[in-house]
């Protein structure tokens, strides 16, 4: 079994799941706050993006000794050289296009209503008072000190 696992790290990649996690953090960045309707959202706009835009093909050269040879980048990133395909084009945002009409044409009809969310966040996130800081240097104070 453990031959088996040694094995497994030559086609077993998490590339493509880092890839879709960096565009996550693009369409919902860590340090706003959003509500759960609008992390649906955010995370329906990744995975929309990264659907539309992760099949490319492996880019080609287009002109010189090596004309149709497949694009690479060599790199040497965890004690070892690889070489890592370039995509073929920059990405794709035609699918935004797509939906934007969509939106628009549902809004004109009057098929979808808008409703606005109040936004209010509150000033402590947690859900009680804070303790005096008497109160929490002693309590630490005790707990250090036996």
């Amino acid at each position: 079994m453990f031959k088996d696992i040694e094995k497994l790290t030559e086609f077993c990649h998490t590339g493509e799941l880092e890839v879709y996690h960096s565009e996550y953090l693009k369409y919902c960045p860590k340090r706003e706050h959003f509500s759960h309707k609008g992390m649906v959202a955010h995370a329906q706009l990744t995975a929309l993006d990264h659907n539309a835009n992760c099949g490319r093909k492996q880019a080609v050269i287009q002109s010189g000794p090596r004309a149709g040879e497949a694009r690479c980048k060599v790199s040497f990133p965890k004690a070892q050289w690889v070489a890592k395909p370039i995509g073929e084009k920059k990405k794709s945002y035609a699918h935004v296009m797509v939906l934007m009409d969509t939106v628009t044409n549902a809004c004109e009809t009057g098929e979808v209503e808008i409703e606005p969310e109040a936004h209010h966040l509150p000033k402590n996130i947690s859900g009680s008072a804070p303790p005096r800081k008497q109160e929490l240097f002693h309590k630490h104070r005790t707990r250090f000190n036996r």
